[in-house]
Formats: C-alpha cells, sequence, structure tokens
C-alpha cells in the first residue's frame, strides 16, 4: 500500500513526539478520515537541548527528559484535547536497529504456512536479542524490542504481499529490527506519564519511517542513501531494492558548527547559535562572514572525514546509489548540502562524481498534510505521514 492510498478510516487524534540527539518535538495531530482527507498538524512544539562543550550520554539523558518534559506539557495545556494514543520516534541514540535477509531453500516444493514464518522470525529476531545483549556488557540494562517490519518477501526470487498457502523451493524474507534501552525507555513513558497516565504509548524509529515516507514519495528509484543529520548525530543509510541494507551513525551534527564558532571567538554557545543564523541568512558584514567561514572550515573537514569513513563500511559492492535524502534542521540545511555539493565522491559512485541531493523539507511535505503552522517541522510531518498510511 502506497503512501497517499489509504482505506476508510476514522477519525483519530494523536500526539507524536520525535525524539531526537539535540531537541524534542511533539505535535498533536488528527489522522484523515477517508481516502480524500490529509492528516491534520494541530499544534507543535520543539525544544532544543543546551549545547554542551563536552558531550556524555548521561548528559544528553538528561536533556532529553527535561526537554520531553517541557514539549509534554505544553502541548496537554495548549491542545485542549486528549490524544487517543501517544506514537514516540526515536533517532540516535536512543535506539539500535538491524536489518537481517533470511534465506530458506529447499530441494523440494513446500507450503508456505503461518507457523513457517513465525518460526524463522523469530530465530532471527532471538538473534538480534542475543547480539545487542551482549553489547551492554555487566550494566545488567535489558534492550527492549521496538519494531519487527517486513520490508520484502520473494518466493523463489519473485517479490509477493500474501506467501501463505502457496508452494515454493526458496523463501528469502527481510526483516527491519529495532531496539531501545528498558531503562530510557522506561524514562520516557515516565516522563509522559505524568501528563498522560492512562495513555498508550509506542515507540518506533525515525529510520524506518523516513525509509518508508521516502520510498513512498520518490517510486521513481527503489535504491537510494538516506543521510540525517541531528543535532549531535548523523546517520547514514545504504537502501537497495527497497530494503535499508546498512546504517550508521557518527558523532557529528548541528552542534559542533555552534561549538567551532563558540570556540573560534571565546563566545557563548547562544552567541555562536545567533551567528550561525545570522551567516546562513548573508546578514553579517563581509568581514564577519568570513570569520565564520573559518570556523566552519574544521568542522566542515570532521565532518566529511566521518562521511567518507561511513560510505566506505556501508558500501556492498563497487558503488552506491547516486541519489541521496537528507533531513536536517532548517537552518542549516543549506550548509551541509553546499558541503556535499563541493565534494568529489567519485570514488564511491559509479557514472557521477557527485550525489544527487534532494532535500525533505517541510515545503516539500505540507502538500500531504493540513497545517496553518508557518514553518512546520519536517520530522514530525513525515511521522505524521506513516502513521496516517497505516491508519485504518
Amino acid at each position: 500500500m502506497g503512501l497517499f492510498s489509504t482505506t476508510k478510516k476514522h477519525d483519530k487524534t494523536l500526539l507524536v513526539l520525535d525524539i531526537g540527539s539535540a531537541s524534542v518535538c511533539g505535535a498533536l495531530v488528527t489522522l484523515a478520515k477517508d481516502t480524500q482527507g490529509k492528516p491534520t498538524i494541530l499544534h507543535s512544539l520543539r525544544r532544543n537541548f543546551t549545547v554542551q562543550q563536552e558531550v556524555s550520554f548521561p548528559t544528553l539523558l538528561k536533556s532529553m527528559e527535561e526537554a520531553l518534559t517541557v514539549v509534554v506539557h505544553t502541548l496537554l495545556t495548549k491542545g485542549g484535547t486528549t490524544p487517543q494514543e501517544i506514537c514516540v520516534f526515536l533517532s540516535s541514540p536512543w535506539n539500535a536497529s538491524q536489518t537481517r535477509v533470511i534465506r530458506v531453500k529447499k530441494n523440494t516444493p513446500f507450503t508456505v504456512s503461518e507457523k513457517f514464518m513465525k518460526d524463522i522470525m523469530n530465530k532471527e529476531i532471538a538473534l538480534f536479542e542475543q547480539a545487542e545483549l551482549a553489547s551492554y556488557g555487566d550494566d545488567g540494562d535489558m534492550p527492549r524490542m521496538l519494531e519487527t517490519k517486513t520490508i520484502a518477501l520473494r518466493l523463489n526470487g519473485y517479490t509477493i504481499q500474501n506467501p501463505l498457502g502457496k508452494k515454493a523451493r526458496e523463501v528469502e524474507l527481510t526483516l527491519f529490527l529495532s531496539m531501545g534501552v528498558e531503562s530510557v525507555l522506561k524514562r520516557i513513558e515516565a516522563c509522559i506519564g505524568k501528563e498522560y497516565p492512562h495513555t498508550k504509548v509506542s515507540f518506533s524509529t525515525f529510520l524506518f519511517t523516513s525509509f518508508v515516507v521516502v520510498r513512498d514519495l520518490f517510486p521513481d528509484t527503489d535504491s537510494f542513501m538516506l543521510v540525517d543529520i541531528g543535532g549531535e548525530i548523523t546517520d547514514v543509510s545504504i537502501i537497495k531494492k527497497d530494503a535499508v541494507l546498512e546504517s550508521i551513525s557518527f558523532p557529528q551534527g548541528r552542534n559542533a558548527l555552534i561549538r567551532a564558532i563558540a570556540k573560534s571567538g571565546s563566545l557563548s554557545t547562544n552567541e555562536s547559535m545567533s551567528l550561525l543564523a545570522l551567516h546562513q541568512k548573508d546578514q553579517l558584514s563581509p568581514v564577519e562572514s568570513l570569520k565564520i567561514e573559518r570556523a566552519l572550515h574544521d568542522a566542515k573537514t570532521t565532518w566529511l572525514t566521518f562521511f567518507q569513513k561511513s560510505l566506505i563500511q556501508i558500501a556492498t559492492d563497487l558503488s552506491l546509489p547516486e541519489r541521496l535524502y537528507i533531513t536536517c534542521d532548517q537552518d542549516v540545511t543549506a550548509w551541509y548540502v553546499h558541503v556535499l555539493q563541493s565534494e568529489d565522491f567519485g570514488q564511491y559512485l559509479l557514472t557521477e562524481k557527485k550525489f544527487s541531493t534532494v532535500v525533505i523539507s517541510g515545503e516539500l511535505l505540507k502538500q500531504y498534510i493540513l497545517t496553518q503552522e508557518q514553518n512546520p517541522d519536517q520530522f514530525v510531518m513525515m511521522e505524521t505521514l506513516l502513521l496516517n498510511r497505516h491508519h485504518e
């Protein structure tokens, strides 16, 4: 089912929470009632974390809780309605995900049953859980399964929607699996529970959201890359033949630009944020603008170094897809696009030297969503579109 082809629906109001590496955004949304309707964003609010000179997981966790508490309380006061469900979308570093491809091949044809499908899926989920448990060491913190999504299914090499009852010699199943840390999820639930103690809370990942939304927005290609540039972390993912093959994160994002400016002039982070904003709008004098460019040069070099290392790690054959989709805070999107377009990536791409870059912006998405907000948040818009896609 495509993103914009939906079944008959019932009116439903949700609270959507987008939790990233340096901010939390919340939105009260109403999903479309029928196939002709669009989902509506009623109110939204994004709260940034205070930019720290030194970043640690405990610091991020504390900042996330503080921002989440403010966002949830403000929307409860402002919204005037109780959501029927609360949907939380997690970006790095709040989740771990993996795509697993299962292949079963037999010499004689066999009937694909529900038990067969459940057994092979449960086996892969158990292996994923074991691998994640090993990464947590002896701290006693347990991971919690968030998503088990079938993103591709083939019988005898052919894509099929419903395999049950059909005969095959070979089954190939591609699963997207994700987990969160139990203690972190409980703290998120506790923050939400102070304002909405009786409302169901569900968790998903922004990676799966962006994959589905971009795939449905741009059906002309089944292979592309996703680059999600957060406040502290950048996620790079490769999609081939409509499946997320690999994803990798590195600790560089928007806040690294703010720190670079602060360091260059012994400025506070607030002063640096203001200068960055003015620079992006071309509202600084040539001399001031040159100072900012010099300050950002090292940040550019560092981000590109990490990005190129990521390309090497996620490459699964001789070349990467040329189409690249970016999600990023609006105030620095142009800067990152320029960084990508100014570099030669010919060693990674088969036919071109540069990526064909597309920004997933609020302007692009608002033709599919109703909202009175002047600068709609593209992250909650994507999440709302995904929820509307599955709403019945």
